[in-house]
């Protein structure tokens, strides 16, 4: 009976590992339903069944996790709180970085409240920099704390800004405090989480690029490529330069022909990597260069003594196709949750 297990479990190790060199659009039922079944051994196993559960396949296969438990159960074991404030810090920590006339200029306003951060790009009209996030945990989401958060907003004449919470801290009340403050909702990201060792320990290939650390003196271009992929103006340049050589800071480049063409960023926090910045020319894609990079930040933050890498992207709606989500669930993540942005404007306040 007990070589008989071995060899079941022999044969689902080979299922597993055959399926890790298929892309993901390529696996069946087939593949999904035996692999399922794994208690993964190494590194390498757990990182590949994370991913075999993380496909919707496995939701429907008619093979159940009869060993490791649900399909929804997470293999990454990162506190809720952890995660959030390891974002809210980095970005704190970006617009601390320039200088004060830096500062000046993109009207930054910065404050810490019920235990978050709020921080207001007055001069960026889409608000993606003016962002409040890490609330819930110190002290619980109140419609005071609301309040106090859409008033800092309304004195620094931030002309749009994004909460975010995490779906724990939501309160019973939060449709109410919506209406009262003029929040809506908006577009909805996941929060991606992996364990550095099962990152930094995989052996990714790239088709003629070069990944390096990024050197001071590559800052301007290095941002430039970043802001340009993401379609932001120039006046943030001096914001990421900044970070270049900041204490905390791991910033890495992939060049295509010495030509820089993907970007990636990483702040290092206690047991945290906080992961931002990713992008890449249009043509250098499909070249393997934003794995390549997250491997990289996470070799780096095992080095720095990290035991997380934390990330986020937008979620996939139906019939929708997110790449970099997808490059980061076949490296090792796992989505944590689905979190709900909430946009504030003051036209409706």
């Amino acid at each position: 009976m007990v070589e008989c297990e071995r060899e079941i479990r022999r044969l689902q190790a080979e299922q597993l590992r055959l399926i890790a060199t298929l892309d993901i659009d390529e696996w069946t039922a087939h593949d999904i339903g035996p692999a399922l079944q794994l208690s993964p051994s190494n590194a390498t196993d757990r990182v590949t069944w994370a991913r075999v559960r993380r496909h919707p396949m496995a939701a429907r296969t008619a093979t159940t996790p009869t060993i490791l438990g649900s399909v929804n159960d997470m293999t990454v074991n990162i506190p809720v709180d952890t995660a959030e404030r390891s974002e809210a810090e980095a970005l704190y920590d970006l617009f601390q970085a320039p200088a004060q006339a830096v500062r000046d200029a993109l009207g930054v306003t910065q404050a810490r409240m019920g235990g978050g951060i709020v921080n207001s790009t007055r001069t960026d009209e889409s608000g993606f920099w003016s962002k409040a996030l890490g609330f819930g945990f110190d002290e619980p989401v109140t419609a005071e704390l609301m309040g106090e958060v859409c008033a800092f907003y309304r004195d620094a004449g931030t002309p749009k800004a994004v909460i975010q919470l995490a779906p724990t801290v939501i309160p019973e009340d939060w449709t109410e405090i919506c209406a009262k403050q003029g929040i809506t909702a908006g577009a909805k990201w996941v929060k991606v989480v992996a364990e550095v060792d099962a990152v930094a320990d995989q052996a990714v290939e790239t088709e003629g690029l070069e990944i390096e650390p990024l050197s001071p003196e590559d800052g301007p271009k290095w941002t430039s490529v970043m802001l340009e992929v993401f379609g932001m103006g120039d006046e943030l340049t001096p914001v990421f330069v900044a970070i270049t050589d900041r204490e905390g800071w791991r910033s890495f480049t992939a060049r295509l022909d010495g030509e820089i063409v993907t970007t990636g960023t990483m702040l290092v926090r206690g047991e945290t990597g906080q992961c931002f910045s990713g992008a890449t020319l249009p043509k250098a894609r499909g070249r393997g260069g934003q794995t390549a990079m997250l491997a990289a930040r996470a070799q780096a933050a095992r080095e720095a003594g990290c035991r997380w890498l934390v990330t986020e992207t937008g979620a996939e709606g139906p019939g929708e196709h997110n790449t970099s989500l997808r490059n980061m669930l076949r490296l090792g993540f796992e989505v944590l949750y689905e979190r709900q942005n909430w946009v504030w404007t003051p036209k409706t306040a």
